[in-house]
């Protein structure tokens, strides 16, 4: 027979539960709310940069710090966004 399961610490069980709040349910609904309101195409390029929102936050609040090949990563995300905004911008006829 193994070892009966240990039990959770209070901030384990803390963090899950925001976790599962914030990050997902509220981004999630937020994001579900917002894409009411613009096109698709806008809305993929928004999303596109996602991983750069993350490295600037991990930045900010945890103190990483990106290597050569995620600078690199970065820039190709943000020219391939800032690039087909551009692109989207050509297309669509303005309001």
């Amino acid at each position: 027979a193994g070892a009966a399961p240990r039990a959770l610490a209070p901030e384990t069980l803390w963090a899950a539960l925001y976790l599962g709040a914030v990050p997902s349910a509220l981004c999630g609904y937020l994001q579900a709310a917002a894409q009411k309101t613009v096109p698709p195409s806008a809305a993929s390029v928004v999303y596109a940069t996602d991983p750069l929102w993350a490295a600037a936050f991990a930045g900010i609040f945890l103190g990483e710090r990106l290597g050569p090949a995620g600078w690199g990563g970065a820039g190709l995300i943000a020219a391939a966004a800032l690039s087909q905004n551009l692109l989207l911008q050509r297309r669509e006829p303005p309001e």
